[in-house]
């Protein structure tokens, strides 16, 4: 033991130390549901260009939300009831609207300016300009002020408006008497504008920038058809009219929707647009009768609601200088994306191998040469998952994931290369419990000139040529067990998802890295800066949840949010260099005022395997008194240990883990791991043992533990309620109960069978129904329906799309003929999750009134009255 001498002064202040906690605690006071509105959700952060300056939104559970602006040092902020796309201008203004007025807030002298009737406006990239639209479409002004307000530029009858990516261009579309014009806007010292299209057959659309920023295309749609314009400075612009032409097919038309954005290749050679599909005429015969087939591609609901997958929109390019234009997808190959550079492009048909039981079917991938029209064959029977393909940004090289490993195939060579099989080191998911092929840890993104494809393992990212002959480890993440992940810092770095340039990110290792760091054995989590020199240097660090990075504009300074689940979310900047942080805003500062609980991680084993889990405790919790417990379970939880979660009685599950701390609970969250064919077993193996862990500290009264699940967590309640008699009583809510009627039905959101669900997904069963009819019936918790002795409050929406209310009502009625007491709620008109607010209120208040009654002994409810 360790002895510690207090001298007398000591003595004295820690005494004076122990009475001031002693008050403090003393001044608390328990949260009531009548407090739950002072409770806000502190949410869309941004920062200045320096990092001087952030903004954010305060929302609470009545509506009310408030943008507030607020310096990073010094008292200086501001707040707008109701502001909303806020945008900063580098360090010197800062702009929001609220309802239809704009507000301009001068960061260096303070001053506010206030211009009524403004629908849309952005900043200039220079920072030396303000656009406004006001306002309704057809009969908008675009107006053009300097940073002193004055007016420098105006257009009339505006439409739409486009600006580039610099910001420092705009396109708009507007109507001038008889003529629609598309207007070029330039930014600069002097505002310069300039008529690049006009026709009187009608309205221009979907103004388009290259990337550049020095060639522009745009749509038209006119009476007779939809064209396409495009304008690189040579006068006259360029038109493609479908009408006319023996290559254009009849039965398509130029899509012009909004969202069918147009696309500049970099060298401005090529236009890429969709092509729409005739809308299909209905089948008189489909009001009578259905015909489902079994060969089917796809099962005649999905097909009903989504469309045939052949039928979407066709990609296509035209050339302006030389009139060619040529269609890319079509109904043999639907689906179909570009390289970066606009060589070539990619085809393939997501639904080539259907009918198949996956939830991706694969696809055999198609490479077109653009300049030729010649196609080939890459490789067959690929990954159907969205990542499971990528092009390089260099447009040189195709990523794709095969036989757990990452492969790459050389587009000038011809060649295909397994560039993992050697790493030493698994690039797929090892940790996956699923009876399923696991998925990759990731190929964010390649280095410049496509030089080399970087790739992770469980903790690290690689670098590897793409010829698969030379690799190394850029971190060093598994000696610490830290697993690191890119941050990307701006838009190259990102995956694209344009519609036609689906390619990975482009990153300099020179100038560093930024890494998400997370230490799944601790809970720690961050942000380090890595170099080649270096190594890793965190930037945060911290026994928290650290998300939402920010980098400035400059590159100088970033920001992210912190929480832990005793301490509400902050926002904080810091700088590089100094790597040091200053807290901007702590959210919830009224919480130092009442009780509140605390999380621990705690750590258990089933059958040999280590588990964690968290152990929430109760508000103003004291030793020595046994307190009772409600097990909230669902798969791995411990990612949920630092999540702060504001009191409420409008969580559309009902669980809310503050509510319960602060009513006298502790509540743990059990990691669950899976056996395929014994998912139901394998829940109640972990839940029991982690209970057993928590109920041999001393605090948890044995008798008075409650189980708790929604979904899958519902499922997974009914069945170890059916095999143990632990529990003093359970809520599952929105649960599978009947594994064979489900592996029959047909999912009410996806309109798609069930099947790839129950055998590679969630229930895990591994094998199909007629393969194995025995471990289906083993897995459903209706078959055990008399086994249950536990009281149990059910609920569902009444129109749940995830898990049809027929699996509730299933169990249910099992009791009923069991003459079982049991209660199920069924909310009218409600989903998976409930969204009216009285729904949601409603089954809050009757989950506490129900583990009130069974773990405190409180009188039981009117609602109650026909269980008790």
């Amino acid at each position: 033991m360790q002895v510690i001498e207090i001298r007398p002064l000591r003595l004295v202040l820690y005494v004076l130390v122990l009475a001031a906690a002693a008050a403090n605690g003393q001044n608390k006071k328990r949260i009531t549901e009548k407090d739950y509105a002072l409770w806000s959700t502190l949410a869309s952060p941004a920062i200045s260009g320096n990092g001087n300056w952030a903004s954010y939104h305060l929302q609470y559970e009545s509506g009310k939300d408030t943008l507030f602006l607020k310096a990073k040092k010094g008292k200086r902020a501001y707040a707008y009831a109701a502001g909303r796309n806020e945008s900063f201008n580098t360090e010197k203004g800062f702009a929001c609207l609220k309802n239809d007025t704009l507000i301009l807030r001068n960061l260096k002298s303070a001053n506010e300016r206030i211009v009524a009737g403004v629908s849309e406006y952005a900043f200039s990239g220079n920072g030396k300009y303000v656009m406004m639209l006001k306002g309704k479409e057809g009969n908008a002004i675009l107006e053009v002020n300097d940073m002193q307000g004055k007016t420098v530029y105006s257009l009339a009858n505006v439409y739409s408006w486009h600006a580039s990516a610099d910001r420092n261009a705009l396109l708009c579309s507007l109507k001038n008497g008889d003529q629609f014009k598309v207007m070029l806007i330039g930014l600069g010292n002097l505002i310069s504008g300039k008529t690049i299209a006009a026709s009187p057959d009608g309205l221009f659309a979907n103004l388009t920038f290259s990337k550049d920023g020095s060639a522009f295309a745009f749509s038209q749609h006119t009476a007779a058809e939809n064209r396409l314009w495009f304008y690189d400075g040579a006068m006259p612009a360029k038109v493609f009219s479908p009408s006319g032409r023996e290559d254009f097919p009849k039965d398509l038309s130029i899509a012009a929707q909004v969202y069918d954005r147009l696309y500049i290749s970099d060298d401005h050679s090529k236009v890429f647009f969709y092509m729409a599909e005739p809308k299909k005429q209905a089948n008189p015969g489909d009001a009578i009768v259905e015909i489902w087939n079994t060969a089917d591609r796809r099962i005649y609901p999905k097909v009903k609601r989504f469309g045939d997958g052949t039928l979407g929109n066709k990609l296509a390019f035209w050339q302006p200088q030389s009139g060619r234009f040529i269609q890319l997808t079509d109904k043999q190959f639907p689906n179909g994306s570009v390289l970066p550079g606009q060589y070539y492009a990619v085809l393939y048909d997501r639904f080539r191998y259907e009918p198949q039981f996956e939830a991706f079917g694969p696809r055999d991938l198609w490479l077109v040469d653009l300049e030729t029209g010649s196609k080939k064959l890459v490789a067959e029977k690929l990954g159907g998952g969205n990542r499971d393909i990528a092009l390089s940004p260099g447009g040189k090289y195709i990523t794709y994931a095969k036989d757990a490993n990452w492969w790459v195939y050389d587009i000038a060579t011809e060649t295909h290369v397994n560039i993992t099989k050697d790493l030493g080191m698994p690039v797929c998911d090892t940790d996956n419990d699923q009876p399923d092929k696991p998925d990759l840890y990731g190929n964010p993104g390649w280095t410049e000139n496509d030089k080399s494809v970087l790739v992770y393992d469980k903790f690290d990212v690689w670098e590897i040529s793409p010829n698969g002959k030379t690799s190394r480890r850029l971190t060093r993440g598994r000696e610490q067990r830290i697993r690191f992940r890119i941050e990307p810092l701006d838009e190259t770095q990102k995956f694209s998802t344009d519609g036609i340039d689906y390619s990975n990110g482009i990153f300099d290792l020179k100038k560093g890295l930024v890494l998400q760091a997370h230490n799944h054995y601790t809970s720690y989590n961050g942000y380090f800066r890595s170099d080649e020199k270096a190594g890793e240097k965190p930037l945060v660090w911290e026994h928290s949840r650290i998300d939402n990075f920010m980098p400035s504009a400059s590159g100088n300074a970033f920001a992210y949010m912190s929480e832990r689940f005793d301490s509400a979310p902050k926002l904080a900047v810091g700088n590089y260099g100094t790597i040091k942080t200053t807290t901007v805003v702590q959210s919830n500062p009224q919480q130092k005022d009442y009780y509140w609980g605390t999380a621990r991680q705690i750590s258990y084993a089933v059958n040999g395997k280590k588990l964690s889990g968290v152990l929430f405790y109760p508000a103003d919790y004291k030793p020595g008194i046994k307190y009772p417990m409600v097990v909230h379970i669902y798969q791995q939880q411990l990612r949920y240990i630092h999540d702060y979660e504001n009191p409420s009685m409008h969580i559309r599950d009902g669980f809310n883990v503050t509510n319960l701390v602060n009513a006298g609970y502790f509540v743990l969250y059990p990691d669950i791991v899976y056996e395929a064919g014994k998912t139901g077993q394998s829940a109640t193996d972990c839940v029991l043992a982690a209970v057993d862990e928590v109920v041999s500290q001393g605090a948890v009264d044995p008798k008075k533990i409650a189980l708790q699940g929604h979904s899958f967590g519902g499922y997974q309640t009914y069945y170890i309620l059916t095999h143990t008699n632990r529990f003093a009583c359970g809520v599952a809510g929105s649960g599978w109960t009947d594994l064979l009627s489900l592996y029959l039905s047909v999912s009410k959101n996806y309109q798609d069978t069930e099947y790839f669900r129950m055998e590679h997904d969630q229930i895990r069963m591994g094998k199909t129904l007629f393969e194995d009819p025995a471990r289906y019936l083993e897995n459903s918790p209706v078959v055990y329906a008399d086994k249950l002795e536990t009281p149990l409050l059910s609920w569902t929406g009444e129109k749940d799309g995830q898990i049809s209310a027929l699996q509730s009502i299933e169990f249910h009625l099992a009791l009923r003929r069991l003459q079982k007491p049991s209660t199920l709620l069924v909310y009218t008109g409600q989903d998976h999750s409930l969204e009216l607010k009285e729904s949601r209120y409603d089954l809050n208040r009757k989950m506490l009134e129900w583990f009130g009654h069974y773990l405190k002994g409180e009188k039981a409810p009117d609602w109650l009255r026909n269980v008790e």
